[in-house]
């Protein structure tokens, strides 16, 4: 390892840690030099055939003898929130796997952790870094694909595979826009399965106003649009603020009031 090295260790020997230790060795200026499993065999046969140094039983041991420059976590995502509060208090970044945990409660935790002991936590998907993912992200950024032009029913279709993206159809916001004027509504239909109930979420219709004020391009209508925009991620970013879609219990009128308080404190 030369003194540019980043040095990394592992924790997880099993499957998909074959796919992460051939992936480092692709790194330039990075080394993984120890690997920690309780299936101490297992994490023998891991680190002769990826030549990895040193291997450990304890994932303790292994932070505390090594004193990393990060950690890779490639176990069950029941796991990860002790391992990254382990990695915390060592005051090592974390590379953790998807999923990133059990519960929504959980990642807040993981989150928390790192955010106490001032070090770095990186929720990772292996394949996006894969070159010819890469390189089609270049193409898109590039104009390559330039818009998607469908029939109704096939555009239909895409925003609607679009909203699950994003949490479901009542956080996705729609634009139809032409050479002169433009509709924005949410992406979702009328749903009357729910009308009267007051249990939509009403996201996906703020977030239409707020593409609507960047769609004008004044810089008092982009200022107001990046405004909503902060509000509903400031009030996404407490887990109890969620509507019944997602897993809460706001009806539409209280997630909507809360976002509006956002806005009118940020307005002053």
């Amino acid at each position: 390892m030369n003194s540019r090295s980043l040095k990394g260790v592992m924790i997880g020997a099993g499957y998909f840690a074959g796919f992460q230790a051939e992936g480092w060795q692709r790194v330039p200026g990075v080394e993984i030099v120890a690997v920690a499993d309780p299936l101490i065999d297992r994490a023998r046969e891991f680190t002769e055939r990826w030549r990895i140094p040193r291997v450990y039983a304890g994932a303790d041991e292994l932070l505390r003898n090594e004193q990393p420059d990060f950690v890779d976590i490639v176990t069950r995502p029941d796991s990860h929130l002790p391992l990254v509060e382990l990695a915390a208090s060592h005051h090592t970044p974390a590379i953790c796997q998807k999923p990133m945990a059990a519960t929504w409660e959980e990642c807040a935790e993981m989150v928390e952790h790192c955010r106490r002991a001032n070090v770095r936590l990186l929720i990772h998907e292996n394949w996006r870094w894969q070159a010819w993912y890469r390189e089609i992200r270049k193409l898109i950024d590039a104009g390559l694909f330039g818009r998607i032009v469908t029939e109704n029913m096939f555009g239909d279709i895409l925003s609607d595979l679009a909203g699950g993206l994003v949490g479901g159809m009542g956080m996705a916001p729609s634009a139809d826009v032409g050479d002169q004027h433009a509709v924005f509504q949410p992406a979702h239909g009328s749903a009357p399965d729910i009308a009267g109930k007051r249990i939509a979420n009403p996201v996906a219709a703020i977030l239409s106003v707020a593409m609507m004020l960047e769609w004008l391009d004044t810089a008092q209508t982009k200022r107001g649009g990046a405004m909503i925009h902060r509000a509903v991620a400031q009030v996404f970013s407490r887990p109890e603020c969620r509507t019944r879609d997602l897993g809460g219990s706001l009806s539409t009128v209280e997630m909507g009031d809360l976002i509006a308080g956002r806005i009118a404190e940020a307005s002053g």
